[in-house]
């Protein structure tokens, strides 16, 4: 097996790399800050993009690497020093693979900072990491083509749900498209909120039939339901998805009116309210 030599500096440069990863390649939870204002030129930029599928490519490899070095016994490999006392490991595995991966990543990095210098201080990176993935099909394509199954909405370890929100419906419908043709479909449910957001919420539990969501009804003096919110959050509209080639645009029997809000079904690109 080839012999190379690691430098330890390479491998901390890994290690910040895969906190990088590890960030946006998590969906945002309830629990995230979501931007005031989104600049829809980063997102839809080709530097984004490339910036992500470089980040997944590289934690790919890594994942490879890493399977290999656990296999290593370290109390019987060589340890020598290069001039100015750099440490070099002897590892019988090849680690050029990953310094490649993390110099395309860095480079990718720089291009992205020189055209939106901006991005280096957004308060909330990973809600454009979020969306440029949703809404990219080629995004979604290659990191399908690496591993990641991005067509279903990544749940977060031990959540029940998967909850997304965007500004406009350009966004959501882009995302909606994409889902509803999903191998992987089942209903999603969509929430239009007083502050003008728009939200998606996909339970683990959804089937193409049916999908549940755990409201709030907020009542009048007298005790009667007069609207809904969501995490404290007042909805304005609701509605679900109808798969292509599942039901048509009219609500089912089992698809009941919510009281104090708009109530609308999407079927193939369009919002059906009733």
């Amino acid at each position: 097996m080839k012999e190379s030599k690691v430098r330890v500096f390479s491998i901390g440069t890994a290690l910040v790399s895969i906190i990088f990863i590890g960030v946006f390649l998590q969906s945002c939870n309830d629990e995230d800050k979501i931007p005031d204002t989104i600049d829809e030129e980063v997102i839809n930029s080709p530097e984004l993009e490339e910036y992500i599928i470089a980040g997944a490519d590289f934690q790919q490899s890594l994942a490879a690497f890493t399977a290999g070095l656990n296999k290593i016994d370290f109390t019987t490999l060589e340890v020598t020093y290069e001039p100015g006392w750099i440490k070099v490991v002897h590892l019988p595995v090849s680690s050029v693979g990953i310094e490649e991966k993390i110099k395309n990543l860095n480079e990718k990095k720089k291009v992205l900072l020189k055209k939106f210098p901006q991005f280096a201080s957004l308060e909330n990176s990973k809600e454009y990491f979020r969306q440029s993935i949703e809404n990219s099909v080629n995004v979604r394509g290659e990191l399908l083509k690496l591993g990641f199954n991005s067509s279903k909405p990544l749940l977060k370890s031990g959540s029940e749900g998967s909850f997304s929100n965007w500004p406009n419906t350009f966004y959501l419908s882009n995302f909606l498209d994409s889902w509803v043709n999903s191998p992987d479909y089942v209903e999603a449910i969509i929430l239009l909120f007083d502050d003008g957001y728009w939200g998606v919420y996909i339970d683990s539990q959804n089937t193409p039939f049916e999908s549940n969501i755990n409201l709030t009804p907020t009542r009048n003096s007298n005790g009667d339901i007069i609207g809904y919110k969501y995490n404290s959050r007042t909805i304005v509209s609701f509605g679900h998805t109808h798969g292509a080639g599942i039901s048509g645009p009219n609500p089912s029997s089992g698809d009941g009116a919510l009281v104090g809000v708009d109530n609308f079904i999407y079927y193939d690109g369009a919002y059906y309210y009733y």
